[in-house]
């Protein structure tokens, strides 16, 4: 299963990376084609299932609204953040569909675990349980893990493009070091409202909505937290060898190193400890000028 989703990732990367490159040679500078892809994936997503559509049927989108908003002038951040819209509304719409299907869940869960078991894996009693349990959970997350992967499509394809589109005489605004990488301060809000959320809820399509959304904003500040530890890891310029070896500790123990991260990265937005704001603020007196 990770080798084919890694494999998906690869070929989803590619298929937007040459989507950017072709949007940007041929000045996509209209909706249309954007519009005409996007309801031709929602419509191939539609007829595969709702548990069966591959994330790379709107990588080609992404590529796109990539090659759109670099052609309107956006900058890094914004055109990252809209390039992951399309697998934002996979992700509402896998749990929209869950919620008018409120038994598929434990179905699949139930053939999953079915080929789990023919597969000579072995689970009976509470332990079986337990087990159809946490499929069901991880198939909850379904709709976060969707848009993360559209999220990590897009940062990855638009790298790879700036590497190649020089030498096509394209001109991509330049990728932010993920050492200055940080959240907008405004989406702690999303953090604040969906923990409201979950405690007054216990099910249904609030309930999911609330999940998907905290597990988004812990997966995304624990990406700030790392992009931290990299920035003080160049600033003291640590050498290499020790820095694979923290990695490494980090990927061991990433239960507790992603909650640990997460916090740091939550901390860093009131803190501010790279002075981004106020770099950001003296960049902008000196274009103002």
């Amino acid at each position: 299963m990770l080798l084919l989703g890694t494999l998906a990732l690869m070929v989803g990367v590619a298929l937007a990376v040459l989507a950017l490159l072709m949007g940007r040679k041929y000045d996509i500078s209209s909706m249309t084609p954007i519009a005409v892809l996007a309801f031709g994936g929602l419509a191939l997503t539609g007829m595969l299932g709702v548990h069966k559509a591959p994330n790379l049927v709107l990588a080609p989108l992404v590529g796109l609204i990539a090659a759109f908003q670099v052609g309107r002038g956006r900058g890094y951040g914004q055109v990252i953040a809209a390039s992951a819209l399309p697998g934002l509304l996979q992700g509402l719409y896998l749990m929209l569909a869950a919620s008018q299907a409120p038994l598929a869940r434990e179905e699949l869960a139930a053939q999953v675990f079915s080929q789990l078991e023919a597969m000579g894996f072995s689970a009976s009693g509470e332990e079986g349980e337990i087990t159809r349990q946490l499929l069901v959970s991880l198939l909850r997350l379904e709709p976060v893990m969707e848009f993360l992967a559209g999220l990590l499509t897009a940062v990855l394809a638009y790298r790879l493009a700036q590497q190649v589109s020089g030498r096509l005489g394209l001109a991509l605004a330049p990728a932010l070091p993920m050492r200055r990488w940080k959240l907008w301060d405004q989406l702690i809000w999303v953090l604040i409202v969906s923990m409201a959320v979950k405690l007054v809820t216990d099910d249904g399509l609030l309930d999911d909505l609330a999940v998907n959304a905290l597990t988004a904003m812990v997966v995304l500040y624990a990406v700030q937290g790392l992009a931290l530890t990299r920035f003080y890891m160049w600033r003291k310029r640590v050498p290499a060898s020790l820095q694979a070896l923290f990695y490494a500790v980090l990927f061991f123990a990433s239960g507790v190193s992603s909650l640990v991260l997460a916090g740091v990265g939550l901390l860093d937005t009131r803190f501010d400890w790279r002075r981004l704001a106020s770099q950001e603020n003296g960049k902008e007196e000196i274009e103002g000028q």
